[in-house]
């Protein structure tokens, strides 16, 4: 091996080239040089023994004189590499460590990779021990780039596992702060994370608005990636809850259009049969169940089990509306079995709750009583999680007792499922079911009517206004 420059003329250029040769890493050995590298050393000292905890005097027992330490974190000398060796397992550090031109990011970034190894494997507690590790030290030394992204990990942690108001709390409270969030990408995602959290607590209004700013962001963000996607997903969903069809198909074909740019397979498979539910929603009946047959066929093909599950469910919605309830409940039990097979106990309450409206449809109210009491079974094992489907399957067990002629019970369970609308700001199943009531408290000149027909009024007055955004 051959080389024409002078590597001794130049040091650090020889130094560079010696790494590349070995394959060592340029900046620990460029750090090792001289003043240069007692400087380091010092700092890198000061910085642990302050995270540990501990004083000059008990780090220097034994080893050295408290004044020795001082000069050596000051830089101004050097320890015998036997006593530093000594010195930094005191401090729960390797020598590399010391060494390193920046040890604490080395240090943070390798937690927060055991922070996210531990949350994949499912070790929880001790994923969250990682993450607050790494945001308290990283925001103690102003590390503002690592301390977002630990935050991040928390709050979509806390998420999945049922801790959205703390997620709230604590993305609020970062975002306000006054350093804000530097980078456009991190403050894209934790506007996401932010919508989630919102949403999970039941409070779909403020979900929008949260991604609606992200989409704003984007502004800041070059090119499009999988955020983007997301967030159009997201704002899709809201606006389907809300029953603004139209504006939710937008951006679900927004979305199902990027998911193909990025070749994001499944994902476009989704965004389709999303959009054929929007579609029967908006009457297009005909569309959508092509829709759902073209990817019914493709989720069979690739064998995603719980994506045939979900079109199976939605098809079966789409005949249930046509008053074909043979080919409804075909596809009902198909998507339940395959629920079940997945253990996706969540996802079984739509199918069972679509099942029961079956059943007291045709006159069969001991079936509808015994799917109702399937969800409610699993309303109850989630604690309270699943408010959708809890004040779904009172809404069908009120008519039931209407049907029976229990006016009176009718009414109440009516109004304890406007009560958990209210509470999660659904306005727009609210709306339906204040005019229902309404109308058949008119219909019985019960002066109950008129503030419903108020309560109706105002909560159209919210649907339309959120029809208006974004």
């Amino acid at each position: 091996m051959y080389y024409t420059l002078d590597l001794f003329i130049y040091p650090s250029f020889a130094i560079i080239v010696i790494c590349v040769i070995y394959g060592i890493e340029v900046k620990r050995v460029l750090a090792l040089d001289g003043e240069a590298r007692n400087r380091i050393i010092g700092e890198n000292l000061r910085r642990y023994r302050l995270l540990r905890g501990f004083t000059q005097d008990e780090a220097a027992e034994g080893l050295c004189s408290i004044s020795q330490l001082s000069k050596v974190e000051n830089g101004k000398t050097h320890l015998k590499p036997s006593l530093l060796k000594v010195l930094a397992e005191r401090l729960g550090v390797t020598m590399e460590q010391l060494e390193s031109a920046d040890s604490l990011h080395d240090e943070l970034t390798e937690t927060l990779e055991l922070a996210k190894a531990a949350t994949l494997a499912g070790h929880d507690e001790r994923a969250f021990g990682y993450f607050r590790k790494v945001s308290a030290t990283a925001r103690e030394h102003g590390y503002r780039r690592i301390f977002m992204e630990a935050v991040l990990g928390e709050c979509r942690l806390l998420n999945r596992l049922n801790g959205c108001v703390q997620a709230v709390e604590l993305i609020t409270e970062v975002l306000a702060e006054p350093d804000g969030c530097e980078e456009p990408k991190q403050r894209v995602e934790l506007l996401i994370e932010l919508g989630k959290a919102h949403r999970l607590c039941g409070n779909m209004m403020m979900a929008h608005d949260c991604y609606c700013q992200a989409d704003e962001e984007f502004e800041h963000v070059d090119g499009k990636n999988e955020s983007h996607l997301r967030t159009y997903y997201e704002l899709a969903d809201c606006h389907f809850y809300m029953q603004n069809y139209r504006t939710a198909l937008r951006y679900m074909e927004k979305a199902e259009q990027l998911s193909q740019e990025l070749s994001m397979h499944l994902t476009r498979i989704r965004c389709t049969y999303y959009k054929a539910t929007i579609l029967r929603k908006m009457g297009q009946s005909e569309k959508a169940k092509g829709l759902f047959i073209g990817t019914l066929k493709e989720a069979q093909d690739n064998q995603l089990l719980f994506d045939v599950a979900t079109i199976n469910n939605n098809l079966g919605c789409l005949y249930k509306a046509a008053g074909e309830y043979g080919q409804a409940n075909a596809h009902f039990q198909r998507a339940l079995q395959v629920y079940e097979l997945l253990n996706q106990e969540q996802y079984l309450c739509d199918p069972y709750l679509n099942l029961a409206e079956i059943a007291l449809a045709v006159g069969d109210v001991q079936k509808c009583l015994g799917h109702l009491a399937d969800v409610l079974g699993i309303v109850e094992r989630s604690g309270g999680q699943f408010y959708m489907e809890h004040a779904r399957a009172l809404q069908i067990r009120s008519w039931v007792e209407r049907d029976a002629g229990k006016f009176e019970v009718y009414v109440e369970q009516a109004m304890e499922v406007l009560g958990i609308y209210a509470q999660h700001s659904v306005v727009g199943e609210a709306y339906e079911l204040a005019v229902e009531l309404a109308d058949v408290l008119f219909e019985r000149k019960d002066g109950r009517a008129v503030e419903l027909y108020r309560t109706a009024i105002g909560l159209n007055e919210k649907v339309l206004a959120f029809g208006l955004r974004r």
